[in-house]
């Protein structure tokens, strides 16, 4: 009580801190905000304000450049708020003088064709904008005509109107029939493509912007309603007085939406109940551009402002605006992407399979994340969890075992599991197969599923597998030991003295582990990863790889024909061989042949990773490859770093850096060894790359008619190829003679090089440039040929 009787009242004290209340006779304000151009005089009982600007200019140039000064009830929180209020870039709510906190665009005023037509346009370009990654708040949720509809959250159809007062709604056809029925539209596209991308293995700001802003995307309303919603304002746009050029680019844009909408409705059906899909789509997309000259943008429908009742803690960013031309060829490769993705569903085994999705997702530009997205739905259906919606995922890996190192054995018999009784070996074959599905089942999907990431992602996450599959090779290696006490597997003597077992399912793991490897270092030459000093030392590493995997394939080939010889001997014996017998050596035949199809990649590869490094080694000894100046770094610490995800694994056993530099640098060869080397290495690439052109991209495809015959009948339901598209066997032959073309130039810098030194013993006057991928020269972005040009 003495307190507040000595006239220190905090209700007082606070009052005082407050500006003098105006009088009633003044006008009200026109904005809570004051005005930049006014000056406030702030007075109060007991502060003094004292300008400070002189002295805090004179402390700061007192201080160095980049200095900091701490000061601990000045918190970083604080520090950010400070620099956000008020200001333009940071504050969301910030108000320009005269700038109203609203839009003040009329979405009711009538609109004209030619405006109709416009916003049409602006809408397209602000979902493709939506598709390649920028977030909505960006693109599409700046459409006011979007706003209204999505924002207060419609129940119904009905309820998701330009204004929900019936009193207030115009009469105008054109904005509540054509553009309100296209925009809804838009809208349940757009809910089909973030259900279908947030569904599968993407990743935030890589690849989509998946946030929606507490707004919902018409998840209720039903296809079938739109549909009808499109059909009605094409019939009004049918009897409108509007021109005929007008009434024809309105036309073709409700259509373009109705086609995609069915498309994209028909990704979310089971495999074997969609409908072979339209390419109606592609040529409505020429029609919109033919008359996109005909619409009138209305910039004034699409603002920013928006944003501050999407997200307030967030800083106001730019719209992102995309020219029509851009946006129509999005779409366009969106629609023959997904074309060519029912050549994906038409591959009969994992191998193909695995084919058709490293050339499909090679392509550049790469298919969009929806098109990533529904080839992933379709290795792993959603609901019945099958891959490609016909075979289990069970059934999908012993078929790769049966295809690569177990043809014909009791192991991979289904009438294992019919065994119920736990002392039979078939019964304890199917427990041991059952385990090592559970360890490796959904590891082998994702090697399919990783494919479909953006291709940094799909390196970065192949580094993580290769440590997976080490640690399940392990596994696998138990596993066979166990099931040889059932198999009665006989050793046989291979490469050494020592009498060794097949191991099945340890050398399938180590095949694809292999193959991990390989895909890693020949996608770090794809995005340019490794210094051009570097690249020698990497195609050493690539050979060493494949040295390793050849000579993997050579020892399953091994044990392949020691069981069809024993499988032989025995049908021969046979007083009747069984048909039984004869289908058993086909698949004897089938499994070496598609052995021998690998082996002759990777001889392929190897001859050209091995000439390839003896030419980068040749130009680096001759310094003609520049190596910059590295202070804080050395030869060891830079082959740490990129030997990173090999350095860990069991199998194979890590190169040391000395073995690596001693081997990568051949110091024990002479110029014309090392040239010698090359020439011939490059002889023996092209001929091996020749003969994996002549085999085919996959064997079953090219040459099984009866394959071709019930893929044109859709057998499955899937979908049918286009005559006149690209198709995927098109892609893989025209990259195989890409890297021919890459043997030919290398074996011209060969020749140069060789010139050159026969004739001064030098590399002086030559200059050397290196393609980076995408560049013309580059013939394969896994292949770096340097070019060597003599300067005159």
């Amino acid at each position: 009580m003495s307190q507040l009787n000595n006239g220190s009242n905090p209700l007082a004290l606070a009052d005082s801190h407050l500006p003098s209340r105006p009088n009633a006779d003044s006008k009200p304000p026109t904005s809570i905000l004051p005005r930049s151009d006014t000056k406030i005089n702030i007075t109060s009982q007991q502060i003094s304000a004292i300008n400070i600007t002189e002295s805090f200019t004179a402390a700061a140039s007192a201080l160095k450049t980049g200095q900091l000064v701490k000061d601990e009830y000045f918190t970083l929180f604080e520090a950010v708020g400070a620099l956000e209020i008020m200001d333009s870039k940071m504050d969301s709510g910030h108000l320009a003088p005269g700038e109203t906190l609203e839009d003040e665009y009329n979405v009711l005023r009538n609109l004209l064709p030619e405006e109709v037509i416009g916003i049409m346009d602006q809408i397209l370009c602000h979902e493709v904008a939506w598709h390649i990654g920028h977030p909505l708040s960006q693109t599409l949720f700046t459409c006011l005509y979007i706003e209204r509809l999505l924002w207060p959250e419609p129940r119904t159809l009905e309820e998701a109107q330009f204004s929900r007062d019936l009193n207030s709604r115009s009469e105008n056809p054109l904005l509540y029939r054509v553009l309100r029925s296209y925009c809804i539209a838009t809208i349940k596209a757009c809910h089909f493509v973030h259900c279908m991308v947030t569904g599968e293995s993407y990743y935030e700001e890589e690849d989509f912007t998946a946030q929606l802003y507490h707004r919902e995307l018409l998840p209720k309303v039903s296809v079938a309603e739109i549909q009808t919603l499109l059909d009605e304002a094409l019939s009004y746009n049918d009897t409108a007085n509007i021109s005929p050029e007008s009434k024809k680019a309105i036309e073709k844009r409700l259509q373009f939406r109705r086609s995609i909408l069915d498309a994209l409705e028909q990704d979310t059906f089971p495999l074997n109940a969609r409908r072979r899909p339209s390419l109606s789509c592609i040529p409505l997309l020429q029609d919109i551009k033919a008359s996109s000259q005909l619409g009138k943008p209305v910039n004034e429908a699409f603002s920013t402002k928006i944003q501050r009742t999407l997200a307030s803690s967030v800083p106001p960013r730019p719209m992102v605006t995309i020219k029509l031309s851009d946006a129509l060829a999005h779409f366009e490769t969106l629609c023959n992407d997904a074309t060519d993705v029912g050549q994906i569903l038409a591959t009969e085994t994992s191998e193909e399979l695995s084919t058709a999705i490293w050339v499909f997702m090679s392509r550049k530009p790469q298919p969009s994340v929806y098109i990533r997205a529904l080839v992933q739905s379709f290795l792993l259906e959603r609901g019945t969890q099958r891959v490609l919606g016909r075979t289990t995922t069970k059934h999908f890996l012993f078929s790769s075992i049966a295809a690569i190192v177990l043809p014909k054995s009791p192991i991979l018999e289904p009438a294992n599991d019919m065994v119920e009784l736990p002392t039979s070996p078939q019964f304890q074959m199917a427990r041991l197969l059952a385990e090592f599905d559970g360890k490796a089942g959904q590891q082998y999907i994702n090697i399919f599923r990783n494919a479909c990431l953006n291709r940094c992602r799909t390196r970065r996450t192949l580094c993580h597998l290769v440590l997976d599959w080490d640690t399940l090779q392990a596994d696998a290696e138990d596993i066979d030991g166990t099931l040889r006490t059932y198999t009665k597997e006989e050793p046989a003597l291979y490469a050494s003295d020592q009498p060794t077992y097949s191991y099945p399912l340890s050398s399938w793991v180590y095949h694809h582990k292999l193959n991990h490897l390989r895909q890693i270092i020949q996608m770090g030459f794809e995005l340019s990863i490794y210094a051009p000093d570097e690249i020698s030392g990497m195609y050493w590493f690539l050979s060493y790889i494949c040295a390793t995997h050849i000579s993997h394939i050579d020892r399953i080939s091994f044990f392949l024909e020691r069981d069809m010889h024993a499988q032989e001997v025995l049908s021969q014996n046979s007083d009747a061989p069984e048909k039984s017998d004869v289908k058993d050596q086909a698949d004897y035949q089938k499994t070496l042949k598609s052995l021998f199809r690998i082996y002759t990649h990777l001889k392929a590869t190897d001859a050209f990773s091995k000439a390839l490094h003896a030419l980068h080694t040749l130009l680096l000894r001759h310094k003609a490859i520049a190596v910059p100046q590295r202070p804080y770094s050395s030869d060891k610490l830079r082959y740490e770093l990129r030997m990173k995800p090999f350095l860990s694994l069991n199998v194979p056993e890590p190169v040391t850096f000395e073995s690596f530099r001693e081997e990568s640098s051949c110091t024990a060869l002479s110029d014309e060894e090392v040239l010698e080397e090359a020439r011939m290495r490059i002889g023996d690439a092209k001929k091996f790359w020749e003969a994996v052109l002549k085999a085919g991209w996959s064997a079953e495809l090219v040459d099984n008619p009866e394959l071709d015959r019930s893929s044109k009948e859709g057998k499955t339901g899937t979908m049918e190829m286009q005559k006149g598209s690209t198709t995927i066997e098109g892609e893989w032959s025209e990259g195989v003679k890409n890297v021919i073309r890459a043997c030919i130039a290398t074996s011209i810098s060969i020749v140069t090089l060789k010139k050159k030194l026969d004739e001064t013993r030098g590399l002086e006057g030559m200059k050397v440039t290196f393609p980076v991928p995408g560049e013309k020269g580059c013939w394969h972005e896994w292949w770096i040929v340097p070019r060597v040009l003599t300067v005159c």
